[in-house]
């Protein structure tokens, strides 16, 4: 079983990873859920994105937790996006 989930998640990366890079340059909402101590990089999620199954936003900029904030989309992976807080 685990072959054939391994095979579907490397044939599902390719669709993901373009997905992700059409958000690129766009203004999404992001719900901030967490914050990293070390870096004060923000993590939170959008509306697309499902807890537990999809990808993380990875926020720099200021925000408070629980908050939902607008962010420009700046990069993208195969799971995760990243952007800046916007005024």
């Amino acid at each position: 079983m685990e072959v054939w989930r391994n095979a579907v998640m490397a044939a599902q990366q390719p669709i993901s990873l373009k997905k992700n890079q059409e958000s690129v340059g766009q203004v999404v909402d992001v719900l901030i859920e967490q914050e990293q101590p070390e870096t004060g990089e923000l993590i939170g999620r959008s509306a697309r994105f499902s807890p537990e199954v999809d990808g993380l936003v990875y926020v720099t900029g200021e925000a408070r937790l629980g908050s939902i904030v607008s962010v420009k989309i700046t990069r993208a992976d195969v799971y995760d996006l990243y952007g800046q807080v916007t005024h």
